[in-house]
Formats: structure tokens, C-alpha cells, sequence
């Protein structure tokens, strides 16, 4: 597929930037805070995390928990039964979720543990995970590249989409925290190759999910933050066939079914979805995704622009949904 060829000239800023036309912060500059007492979390006790249905233990020194979650603070604090036995028992977290958020303790951010992430895409692929020959994917990003940027003043779709990309953005919606280093690997989950995708989308997007609520659990704002804008660089910049819709799908049910109304990251993936609208609502199985998420359909309702796509577009959109009762007014004029 030809690459867009938009230059930083026709682009904003912050948009150039995220496609790597222009380059980013350094990790070493953004990242200034760091652990505050390093010395007393490497003096600090060792206590147990023992996570996962199989009690996977985790030897880890209680200052650099505490210092990131207040629950874990008052947990190790005072004079409970994890303080005292130095023992803490998380049984319905994954070790792999256990294991980032430990991760983001130290360093600020973390690594997306995928069992497949240095599989080669001429690896053999299951059959719902072929490509349509002459079908183009576009990223969201590859998408809004591809137009002239003053367009998108002129053309409400394209405004939404645009806007929607630049809440990626520092000071933004989904941005880093400030002081945090943003994703030096972030190619790996930007640029996926179209069939590596359909395996991967769904794991790095699911395990963002599933840190978060982690975070959100235990009162972990920075992390819950570094999870959306992981998020919202993996739907943003992914190219996705239709099973990369169905797995994208899959991690809408579970984040509504383990989130509450008005969490941060439901309006993410409605924003998503209504940024993709012509895309998502296609999927056959979209239908299925309503009905078990019913709270999915009002939202999207409530975000979609008034009128936002092109007239012409709408009009024959509209024409479409009528065409049927006035086939069969014409049907029942010409038997009178």
C-alpha cells in the first residue's frame, strides 16, 4: 500500500510528530522525576504480592508500591494483615498486568508482554484473518494524512478524526502525564504489519484495558493516564482488517463490562468508534456488540456529530434508509 505522502507543512505539529515526521522529546529530558527516594525504597522491606489464580509470588520492596498507590500505602502501613505477614494475595490480576505496573513504578512506563510479537507476518494465518485482495486498510492517522489538513475546517468528519489523533497529544484528553517519558517502542504497537495485527491488536489493546483497571482499582492516576494514551496510540495508529475489528470488539465488551458510566475509558473507545463509524458499524457482528453492550449504542448516539459527514454522502445515506417504503408505495400504487 502506498505510503500517505502529507509533509509537516500540511499537518499539525503534534500530528507530525506522532507519525514520526518530526522527532519527540527525549526520554532522558521528559522523565525528571523518577523514583523521589530511591535509597529508601531499595532499603525498604521486601514483601510477598502473590498474584494470579496460581499465587505467583512477587518479591518486591514496599516503599516503591507505596510510593506509587495510596492503597497499597495504607495497606503496608498500618497494621493489617498484609503489613503484618509482609504477604499480599492479588488472585484476579495476571502476573504479566502485576509484572507492567511494576514496571511503571521504576521507569515511568511499560512493556506489553505479547506471546507473538516477533512472529513474522508470512507465518500461517487462520482463515477469518485474510485480507479482501484490492481492500485498502488505513490507520485513523494514515487517514486524516492523506487530506489536506485545511479540509478538515471544511469537512466535520474529518474535523472530528483530526481532533480525536491530537488527543494523543501532551496537554491533551489521552496525553502523557507531564514529566513522564513517552513510549520509545511505540512502533511496535504503531506500525503493525496488517496480518501481524489481527493476532496482536487485540492483545496489546486488552492488556492497556486490563492495567488500567488495575490502576484505577488501586488509585494509580499517572498510570491510569500512561494506560489511555497507550490505548488511544494503538486504535489511532493500527491498520486493522476485519478481524482486527472483531478483537477490537472483544475489548469494548470487557472494558463496559469492568468499567463504570463516565469512566474515562469508555469515552475513548466510543470516541473511536464514532471516529471509525463507517468502519465499525459494516462489521457483521456490530449488531452482537449492541446487544450484549447496550450502553455502547446510547453513547455512541450522544457523541455522534449532528450532520457531520459530507452531503452528499448523507443524502444518499438517508435515501438508502427509506428506499424500501417507497418501493413498496410504488408497488402498492401501480396493483391499484
Amino acid at each position: 500500500m502506498e505510503l500517505p505522502k502529507a509533509t509537516p507543512s500540511r499537518v499539525p505539529y503534534s500530528l507530525a510528530q506522532r507519525c514520526g515526521r518530526l522527532p519527540s522529546r527525549s526520554t532522558a529530558a521528559s522523565f525528571n522525576r523518577g523514583i523521589p527516594d530511591l535509597e529508601g525504597v531499595l532499603t525498604s522491606r521486601v514483601v510477598t504480592f502473590r498474584i494470579g489464580p496460581d499465587r505467583k509470588p512477587f518479591q518486591i520492596h514496599e516503599k516503591l508500591v507505596a510510593s506509587r498507590s495510596v492503597i497499597f500505602d495504607r495497606m503496608l502501613a498500618n497494621n493489617m494483615r498484609e503489613s503484618l505477614e509482609g504477604i499480599v494475595d492479588i488472585e484476579d490480576v495476571k502476573p504479566e498486568v502485576f509484572t507492567s505496573f511494576i514496571n511503571f513504578a521504576f521507569y515511568g512506563n511499560y512493556d506489553v508482554p505479547t506471546s507473538h510479537k516477533f512472529r513474522k507476518a508470512k507465518d500461517p494465518e487462520p482463515d477469518n484473518a485474510k485480507l479482501i485482495p484490492g481492500e485498502t486498510y488505513d490507520s485513523l492517522l494514515e487517514h486524516v494524512l492523506k487530506h489536506d489538513f485545511r479540509l478538515s475546517k471544511k469537512q466535520p468528519y474529518l474535523r472530528y478524526l483530526t481532533l480525536f489523533i491530537n488527543q494523543g497529544t501532551p496537554g491533551k484528553l489521552y496525553g502523557m502525564p507531564p514529566g513522564l517519558p513517552w513510549n520509545k517502542d511505540e512502533e511496535l504497537e504503531a506500525n503493525f504489519d496488517l496480518m501481524v495485527a489481527n493476532r496482536l491488536f487485540g492483545e496489546i489493546c486488552m492488556h492497556h484495558v486490563q492495567l488500567y483497571i488495575f490502576a484505577d482499582r488501586y488509585d494509580i492516576a499517572q498510570l491510569r493516564q500512561v494506560c489511555l494514551h497507550r490505548l488511544h496510540s494503538s486504535l489511532t495508529r493500527a491498520r486493522l482488517s476485519d478481524a482486527g475489528y472483531q478483537l477490537l470488539f472483544g475489548v469494548i465488551e470487557f472494558a463496559f463490562t469492568n468499567t463504570m458510566p463516565g469512566d474515562k475509558i469508555r469515552k475513548l473507545l466510543v470516541q473511536t468508534c464514532v471516529a471509525d463509524f463507517s468502519m465499525v458499524r459494516a462489521m457483521p457482528t456490530f449488531t452482537d456488540l449492541l446487544h450484549r453492550v447496550p450502553e455502547l449504542g446510547v453513547e455512541i448516539m450522544t457523541e455522534l456529530p449532528t450532520y457531520w459527514e459530507e452531503r452528499k454522502k448523507a443524502i444518499n445515506d438517508v435515501n438508502a434508509k427509506f428506499a424500501s417504503a417507497q418501493s413498496d408505495a410504488t408497488t402498492s400504487k401501480e396493483k391499484s
